[in-house]
């Protein structure tokens, strides 16, 4: 099989496969999407609070010793207030009750604000997988239009976005019969997918052209010097005349 061929079958398989699991993500109902889509959040978040708690550790070992100075000062302004103190300070039961309800409060806003960070980054995770399944796929059709067709320019950009926005729209298609909706942003999200992945292919490409260009170069200029030394040999060889 020769390096063209072998290229050809790889750009395809790679190019199916990213149609496959983008049709299958499609295919899921709604139920069954959002299950999936909140188990990665839930693992996004778990890591951001993880590197949170390690960020803010290092913050508080910093400031540990100042933070031991001005317990021991407060600690004695403490023992000196406590032993003034009367008993009327003490707390009333109403007073206790209205702490429960505010400590009530101030957990359900807090359950609150942290449902409403899940819902954000469900969906910024959720735009980021059409991104990505567009742009895999964009890079796949454009490496199959350049470098085993070696089909560049406005005909290459043509058919990419071409194919691409036809997977994308077919894509939306298929989500109204899994009982899902579907949206011009989410097709206006992969045309972006597809656009990202085609420069990042075209960029190899150059790259690679580029690279495939000087090792043509010094080839030839490695067989010129070795064709002058032959000859340089050859005439010091050759008998002189009388």
């Amino acid at each position: 099989m020769t390096k063209t061929k072998k290229l050809t079958v790889v750009f395809l398989l790679l190019a199916l496969a990213s149609i496959i699991f983008i049709f299958s993500n499609s295919m899921q109902n709604g139920a069954e999407s959002i299950e999936r889509s909140e188990r990665v959040t839930r693992m996004i978040q778990t890591q951001i609070n993880r590197f949170h708690e390690l960020f803010s550790s290092s913050n508080s070992s910093d400031t540990s010793d100042f933070s031991n100075s001005s317990d021991t000062s407060s600690s004695s302004n403490s023992s000196n207030s406590q032993s003034t103190q009367t008993p009327s300070d003490t707390h009333s039961p109403s007073g206790s009750n209205s702490n429960e309800s505010s400590s009530q409060n101030s957990q359900s806003e807090s359950e609150k604000a942290e449902k409403k960070v899940l819902e954000n980054l469900d969906k910024k995770v959720r735009k980021l997988a059409h991104l990505t399944e567009f742009t895999m796929l964009g890079i796949c059709a454009s490496a199959l239009m350049l470098f085993v067709y070696s089909i560049s320019g406005k005909v290459h950009i043509g058919i990419t976005l071409f194919a691409c926005l036809f997977v994308g729209v077919l894509d939306e298609f298929i989500q109204v019969f899994s009982k899902r909706s579907s949206s011009v942003k989410d097709v206006m999200l992969d045309f972006s997918g597809t656009c990202l992945g085609m420069l990042i292919a075209y960029i190899v490409y150059i790259l690679a052209r580029r690279i495939s260009n000087r090792k043509k170069q010094t080839d030839k200029s490695n067989k010129s010097n070795k064709s002058d030394n032959i000859k340089e040999t050859t005439q010091k060889n050759e008998p002189t005349g009388l």
